[in-house]
């Protein structure tokens, strides 16, 4: 396992973007499956606790990360199992304590950007609504950073 390093929203048209019907865990081998995580170190709830149990080893990498490097707008590879596990850390903490939505898409753009340059670009590229749940963002403002930020690369949003 290795580890890597206020206007309202304007729905960009002609992007890379695929909605499938699927479990993100269903994602193929070799994927890169994507995630928005706290600077905590934290898996307790949302996706991230079906992240923790279907990928242990990368939790203890993100873990330990959180622990030991600044993580806010930081982006996490970690390799587990037959996928990679992209973690953006988008908010400093979670819960009640979680940031703001400004904040949240702020470090989800620094994260974005280094997640894109880090990611081998044959990799496919998974990813659930990532900010939309527990942090309530509305998936449209994370949506145009995806389509802002990444190449000519597809990203693919599952929606079950």
């Amino acid at each position: 396992m290795r580890l890597q390093t206020g206007q309202a929203p304007v729905r960009i048209l002609n992007m890379k973007i695929n909605y499938i019907k699927m479990s993100l865990f269903d994602a193929p081998k070799q994927a890169c499956l994507v995630h928005a995580c706290n600077a905590q170190g934290a898996w307790f709830s949302g996706i991230a606790k079906p992240f923790k149990e279907n990928y242990p080893n990368a939790f203890l990498v993100y873990k330990e990360a959180c622990q030991t490097i600044p993580s806010l707008g930081k982006a996490y590879i970690i390799r587990d199992a037959d996928h990679y596990i992209g973690c953006l850390i988008t908010s400093q903490d979670f819960g009640v304590r979680k940031d703001p939505p400004d904040l949240i898409i702020k470090n989800t753009r620094k994260a974005l950007a280094e997640f894109i340059t880090a990611l081998p670009h044959n990799t496919p590229i998974y990813s659930n609504r990532f900010n939309s749940g527990l942090f309530e963002v509305p998936f449209i403002e994370t949506e145009n950073l995806i389509a802002e930020l990444n190449d000519s690369r597809i990203w693919n949003v599952c929606d079950l």
